[in-house]
């Protein structure tokens, strides 16, 4: 009997080592991703931004690049972030604790996304998450070992485009890009464009407070309703909770909700904790 349990516990103790190498394995895919976009992508414009850079803009938009302390400082090429909250996987289920870290890219706009959503102690999903030259990804496994999604086709494109948009609030400075993007419309506290990428499209609508910071930002996204349906919906985040980043006035918590015909769905809640800048 004392051999049986000896030998159990080394299979136990084999199958966590394996399980954790598994995931280190899916993580190390994470970082070999981001040093490829991070290479292809390149670096922006490197001279300050400056007011001048603000005249032809929409009002609203001019006096958010100005709240965020942009005016004076270079262009941004990339953002590593450094996130906790929570995640919830559909409309019926509960929200779980998440943490992950982003790289965001600027000169070729970008996102590259790995968290980990913890189910309950001891079991979680690890994802990686991904928008990069007109084509994303959505890689999702138990344990950073066995695969449960793996979201590839051009819907999935469009909608990782979608994020990468949102997400672009991190790096404000890639609002000034004119190639890609086209301002359509501006009210007092609101103004409206369109993106491009590598043939892609998508419209966004951004808001703002008194105060010029950003409010919240509104794009569209592929919702996947389950048995192959995937529907175009509006993406909400939410942006609050300013905090300064080596000069840059950034919101720092993000609520993402989807603006669905039967109802408002709160997806994530995320809390950014650390960033750093290049």
């Amino acid at each position: 009997m004392k051999t049986v349990l000896i030998i159990i516990g080394i299979l136990v103790v084999a199958l966590i080592c394996l399980l954790q190498a598994m995931n280190y394995l899916f993580f190390r895919k994470f970082r070999k991703m981001t040093d490829k976009v991070l290479l292809e992508a390149g670096r922006t414009y490197p001279a300050p931004v400056s007011e001048a850079e603000l005249n032809d803009l929409p009002p609203p938009i001019a006096r958010y690049l100005r709240a965020s302390g942009l005016v004076g400082m270079k262009r941004i090429s990339f953002a590593r972030i450094y996130h906790s909250g929570e995640f919830k996987p559909g409309k019926d289920k509960k929200f779980m604790p998440a943490n992950g870290e982003y790289l965001l890219t600027t000169r070729k706009p970008a996102f590259v996304w790995y968290g980990k959503i913890s189910m309950f102690p001891g079991l979680y999903f690890s994802a990686i998450d991904y928008y990069f030259k007109g084509k994303g990804n959505m890689l999702v496994k138990i344990l950073g070992t066995f695969p449960v999604v793996d979201a590839r086709s051009a819907l999935v494109d469009k909608s990782a485009f979608g994020r990468c948009v949102a997400e672009m609030t991190m790096v404000p400075s890639f609002f000034l890009d004119r190639d890609r993007i086209r301002w359509t419309g501006f009210g007092d506290d609101h103004a409206k464009c369109t993106v491009t990428d590598v043939g892609l499209s998508t419209k966004a609508r951004l808001f703002f407070n008194n105060d010029g910071s950003l409010a919240k930002i509104a794009v569209e996204r592929y919702y996947d309703r389950g048995n192959g349906q995937e529907t175009l919906e509006k993406f909400v985040g939410l942006c609050s909770v300013i905090r300064d980043f080596n000069g840059l006035k950034l919101n720092t918590v993000y609520d993402g909700y989807w603006d669905l015909p039967e109802g408002e769905l709160h997806y994530v809640h995320f809390v950014i904790d650390r960033i750093e800048f290049e």
